[in-house]
């Protein structure tokens, strides 16, 4: 037989048969696939030499192994070092993510210390793509919160100190820029004082009279620990 690379036709799956494009009749000779299982009519890409044949790829397919297979639809997979498709299906290793999965925001409680919320509220969500993750949170502060420093648990802990941005909102539209600084498992707001452009913690006064229906926003990006 002739050392050549060519397209055939699978003409038959157990055992494996194929049919070189250009021949009229399958070749009844042991055939090795590299590719996988593979059903009848499909187009594979051959190697015919002395010894036999090889199947060394599939049309529109990875050349790969009969353990690879492919991963649940519609979601994003890990490839072993060969590049193959893990061999699981379905399994959270594989499957990393579903690709609707990767823009949803999930929701959280924040828990606050420094800062009594009494019958305000305290929402959180965050987004997290791999050690990333980004992060809102809003206090809305109610009639009988009582002001302080305003340390916020974080969903994950930070690897490192970063900055973040606190927009300081009193009821009636007036805003004030703040910082919020994330490090450990919290992120702790600050005012920036217009006159000296110092940080200061917040209170009841600080960066102005907090009333009810006034807010704290925070917003932040960091790599989890």
């Amino acid at each position: 037989m002739t050392d050549t690379w060519t397209w055939a036709t699978v003409t038959q799956a157990t055992p494996l048969r194929i049919k070189v494009d250009g021949d009229t009749t399958q070749l009844d000779a042991t055939t090795d696939n590299l590719v996988g299982s593979l059903a009848v009519d499909d187009r594979v890409r051959v190697h015919l030499h002395s010894d036999g044949i090889i199947v060394t790829g599939a049309q529109g397919g990875v050349v790969g192994t009969t353990e690879a297979t492919a991963a649940t639809a519609n979601t994003l997979a890990l490839r072993d070092g060969g590049g193959q498709l893990k061999a699981a299906d379905g399994v959270a290793a594989d499957d990393v993510a579903t690709v609707g999965q990767l823009g949803q925001w999930t929701a959280y409680t924040p828990t606050i210390t420094g800062l009594t919320l009494g019958n305000g509220t305290a929402t959180g969500r965050y987004h997290r793509i791999g050690d990333t993750v980004h992060l809102h949170i809003s206090i809305d502060i109610g009639s009988t919160t009582t002001m302080g420093s305003a340390a916020i648990a974080l969903p994950f802990a930070t690897l490192s100190e970063v900055g973040g941005v606190a927009t300081l909102i009193r009821v009636g539209g007036s805003r004030q820029l703040g910082q919020a600084r994330v490090n450990g498992s919290t992120v702790t707001v600050y005012a920036v004082v217009p006159a000296s452009g110092n940080n200061a913690f917040l209170n009841a006064t600080t960066p102005f009279t907090w009333t009810a229906d006034s807010f704290i926003l925070v917003d932040a990006t960091y790599e989890a620990a």
